[in-house]
């Protein structure tokens, strides 16, 4: 998504998701200052199973990401900072709802 929203991607590409304000002014919608012309147009998706198609689902992620991830045009900077990003948003502790988990269960040597 980066590649196509700095227009690095390759041309058959880029223009697919318009942002929302483009997409009011190419569609003669509403001509007003919205707080998030800046973000992706998602398109609508009548069931669960048509918003886990790429189409829908990538801007959708798009749209979540901070803006100051969002601006960054170097892509391995991009690549290093939502790295860090995304490893922050994991909780600290996990918890393994497995009952038989061989990476939860492993015994202690300690124990015999």
């Amino acid at each position: 998504m980066q590649t196509i929203v700095q227009k690095y991607a390759p041309s058959a590409l880029i223009g697919i998701w318009p942002t929302n304000l483009v997409y009011r002014q190419l569609n003669n919608l509403y001509n007003r200052e919205l707080r998030n012309d800046g973000d992706l147009h998602v398109p609508f998706s009548r069931t669960a199973q048509i918003s886990r198609f790429p189409l829908i689902s990538l801007p959708t992620l798009w749209n979540t990401l901070p803006p100051e991830l969002s601006i960054i045009r170097n892509k391995i900077e991009f690549k290093n900072k939502i790295k860090l990003y995304l490893m922050d948003q994991l909780p600290d502790e996990t918890i393994c709802s497995r009952l038989f988990c061989p990476a939860c269960n492993i015994p202690n040597n300690n124990e015999n």
